[in-house]
């Protein structure tokens, strides 16, 4: 048992640790006027929001990923269109300048195996006999990059699915253009109509996004622009979705507007010439009906009625004659004129001289043979193993010589290849050294036979194919029979 006094003290220490524990949460009140939870930021369309997502480096390419997402009013049933600006370190050259590229869906012909050819042609093109198969015929790529797969049943899946996305050509009844049939039962159209085709003719490159239709037969749809000198190349110009099929009472609407670019972009994979001359210079969001008060009021999509500005997107590019990169995209309110802290973006450049001269950089040569490059005798090989290239000189008759390079020397500040003396190519078989006579006949030929990265001289006799090995000495190995399988013939020289 405890006594009194221990008693007396165990109640005082559980007295202080009870006051401690209920003033403590009192304590550590934090007050701030500027914690997150102090402000509360509004909701919708006028919503505050930053610019930009994380920078995403990749580390298996080297390469890095960046977008900028367009903030959009939410659609009927949330039926609206995903927009983005985004960078990717891989990328090519776009109507947003290189390595960006702005958010539009498309499908087109695969130009990665060769150019398309549009329709049969008539040819064996991979030479097994048979003309305009099916693996002949032009491939097709969706919106993501993947190979489309024709099935049985007229329908294509990509090779390899993420969005399960069934998609069909209709080409029927003087028609061309395609459909993606969604998981969700919505249906996506592309090239509906010729605006949106990227075409020459009657060879159609690319079927652009045109409208979106959900379940419930709400729109979206999609226009495109062309511009004179814009030979073949489309831009979106515009966007319009609100509740069901248009025409609409009220909708909501995003119009790109496009400047002139110095560096015109001529592109001629699809087989004929895709000229891009202009580039992405702002994007309005705005809305049409009954108009807030406080915004920005004009005709924003040139249809003669008045408009409601949301917010805008402007895009500014560094200042350079040979490529556009985008350096700033600014977001203003819906004054038009109010506007958050831009996100500004700098490049490692490597700027190439805009005259590219050999002046003072020509390295020249000293003790060379008089007989050189320009003649059908001579040529260059690696002959004494010690990776620099060789000079070879071939006479009739058998005799070979060889001028050993001894490297980059330097002298009086200039660089100059120092050659060695000629020297005898001696064989361990000199008898059928003599039948190979010179590089000047067809059938002989610098190859390496036995792969052991020196280059062996071969002759490609009707009879008995030979090669002699480079021994890595200034010398030639024995002669050795190439071996031939049975009813297969010895390629022809060089091969």
């Amino acid at each position: 048992m405890l006594d009194r006094q221990s008693q007396r003290s165990l109640r005082t220490g559980w007295t202080a640790f009870l006051v401690l524990l209920f003033l403590s949460p009192a304590l550590a009140v934090d007050k701030s006027g500027v914690k997150p939870t102090s402000i509360s930021l509004p909701s919708g369309p006028g919503s505050i929001e930053g610019l930009g997502s994380d920078f995403e480096p990749h580390l298996n390419t080297g390469t890095s990923s960046y977008n900028v997402p367009i903030s959009l009013p939410a659609g009927t049933a949330g039926h609206s269109p995903s927009l983005s600006l985004n960078y990717e370190g891989g990328f090519g050259n776009s109507s947003m300048g290189i390595a960006w590229s702005f958010s539009n869906s498309s499908i087109r012909r695969q130009c990665e195996k060769g150019i398309p050819r549009y329709e049969p042609n008539g040819a064996d093109d991979d030479f097994d006999g048979l003309t305009d198969e099916t693996d002949e015929q032009d491939r097709f790529l969706d919106p993501s990059g993947e190979e489309l797969v024709l099935m049985d049943n007229g329908i294509y899946y990509p090779e390899n699915q993420e969005q399960f996305i069934r998609w069909r050509h209709i080409t029927t009844d003087g028609n061309d253009y395609w459909e993606g049939h969604l998981p969700s039962g919505g249906i996506q159209e592309y090239g509906l109509t010729e605006e949106s085709r990227v075409h020459e003719g009657e060879r159609i490159y690319k079927w652009c996004l045109q409208r979106i239709v959900d379940t419930n037969g709400n729109v979206i749809e999609y226009d495109y622009v062309r511009f004179p000198g814009s030979d073949n190349q489309i831009y979106c110009s515009a966007i319009r979705y609100g509740p069901g099929a248009p025409p609409w009472d009220a909708f909501s609407m995003v119009t790109m507007t496009y400047e002139d670019r110095p560096d015109v972009l001529d592109d001629y994979r699809s087989g004929f010439l895709m000229r891009t001359g202009k580039r992405l210079k702002q994007i309005d969001i705005a809305l049409q009906g009954d108009l807030p008060t406080g915004h920005l009021i004009g005709d924003i999509n040139s249809d003669g009625i008045n408009d409601a500005l949301i917010r805008r997107y402007v895009l500014d590019y560094e200042t350079h004659p040979h490529w556009s990169l985008l350096s700033k995209v600014t977001i203003f309110g819906a004054d038009g004129v109010s506007s958050l802290p831009p996100a500004e973006f700098e490049y490692g450049v490597r700027d190439q001289p805009r005259v590219v001269s050999a002046a003072n950089a020509v390295i020249g040569t000293k003790s060379e043979p008089l007989k050189v490059m320009d003649n059908d005798f001579v040529d260059l090989i690696d002959i004494n193993a010690d990776a620099l290239p060789d000079i070879l000189r071939t006479e009739l008759g058998g005799q070979h010589l060889a001028y050993l390079n001894q490297g980059v020397r330097t002298e009086g500040g200039r660089d100059y290849i120092q050659w060695g003396p000629p020297q005898n190519v001696d064989s361990s078989d000199n008898g059928d050294l003599a039948l190979v006579r010179n590089l000047n006949e067809a059938e002989v030929s610098l190859t390496d036979v036995d792969g052991d990265g020196l280059a062996d001289l071969v002759l490609n006799s009707s009879i008995n194919p030979r090669y002699f090995k480079n021994n890595g000495e200034v010398s030639w190995g024995p002669t050795k029979i190439i071996e031939i399988k049975d009813g297969e013939d010895f390629p022809p020289a060089p091969y």
